[in-house]
Formats: structure tokens, C-alpha cells, sequence
């Protein structure tokens, strides 16, 4: 059985509608990808600039602290309690600094190639969103 003439137009209308969305989707992708592309990279370069600043800045704090505790300690003046608690800061401002360092390589690694290597920044992005999806199959 033949669809009614009505119904062959409307569908011929549906499938001409259906084109040109598709069409002026395209052109949108086309005209806003390499705006896109643009903006994650200037992102993940001045964000992770931004990181390794302030780990910076913490591992100056730690140095500090430690430089001021170990001085403190060895103080002749110094009570037994204070030099373990100076003794303690020193070790914790040591540990911090171990992990602000550990910290600090990737991010000056990413924010390096974001700056210098934009497309390689881009394609390790896509490919860290690709990712999760290809692990749960």
C-alpha cells in the first residue's frame, strides 16, 4: 500500500528538515572546534602555571618552617619538650616538601606542554576523556 500524497510531502519536508540541521550542525562543530581546542590549551596552560606557583610558594613555607625549627632545636636554651616539638616540625615541613615535590613535576609537565605544545596537550586531553569509556567495556 502507497502512502498518501500528504504524507510522502510531509516526509519529504521531514527528511529536507532533518538535512539542513544536519548540515548547519556540521558547519557549527567546524567553526567551534578550533575555538575549543584554542580555549583547553590556554586553560591548561595558565591553570597549571597557576599550581606550580603556589607549590612553589608552599615548598618556600616548608623551607622556611624547617630552617626556623631547626634552629630553634638546636638552641642551647631549649627545653627538652620544645626541641621535640621543633624536632616534629621539622619532619613534617620534610614530608610536605617530599609530596609538594612529587606534586610539582607532572603539573610543570603539563603546564610546559600546554604552553610549548598545544596539539600534544589537546590530543593527551581527548585521549584522557576516551579513556574512562574504553575501561568499562
Amino acid at each position: 500500500m502507497l502512502p498518501a500524497p500528504d504524507a510522502a510531502s510531509r516526509l519529504d519536508q521531514l527528511l529536507d528538515y532533518l538535512t539542513e540541521t544536519l548540515k548547519s550542525g556540521v558547519d557549527f562543530a567546524g567553526t567551534q572546534i578550533p575555538l575549543l581546542a584554542r580555549d583547553i590549551a590556554l586553560y591548561g596552560a595558565y591553570s597549571n602555571w597557576a599550581y606550580c606557583l603556589v607549590i612553589l610558594l608552599l615548598l618556600l613555607g616548608c623551607f622556611l618552617l624547617f630552617r626556623r625549627c631547626y634552629h630553634v632545636a638546636r638552641l642551647p636554651a631549649s627545653t627538652e619538650d620544645a626541641r621535640f616539638v621543633h624536632g616534629l616540625g621539622c619532619v613534617i615541613s620534610t614530608i610536605a616538601s617530599i609530596v609538594l615535590i612529587i606534586c610539582f613535576f607532572p603539573c610543570l609537565d603539563d603546564a610546559v606542554k600546554a604552553t610549548f605544545a598545544p596539539r600534544v596537550y589537546i590530543l593527551e586531553y581527548v585521549a584522557d576523556l576516551i579513556k574512562p569509556t574504553a575501561r568499562t567495556r
